[in-house]
């Protein structure tokens, strides 16, 4: 079975870069995504187990 994904989504480097590091030592595959769309992208081309994201997004009305 391979490593649950997890899809990080904040507009800061630091913070993506960290959590990022975080988890990879804890065997956990990261893809990071800097924006709203960039993480409907990211969601849309590989399904990720769990999202953590920056409560400081505005809503996004996502494609039909």
């Amino acid at each position: 079975m391979a490593d649950p994904l997890v899809l990080i989504v904040d507009d800061e480097d630091l913070v993506r870069a960290l959590l990022t590091r975080w988890l990879t030592r804890w065997n956990y595959r990261v893809t990071e995504a800097a924006s709203a769309d960039a993480a409907i992208e990211a969601m849309a081309a590989d399904p990720a187990k769990v999202v953590v994201r920056s409560r400081a997004y505005a809503p996004v009305s996502t494609p039909a």
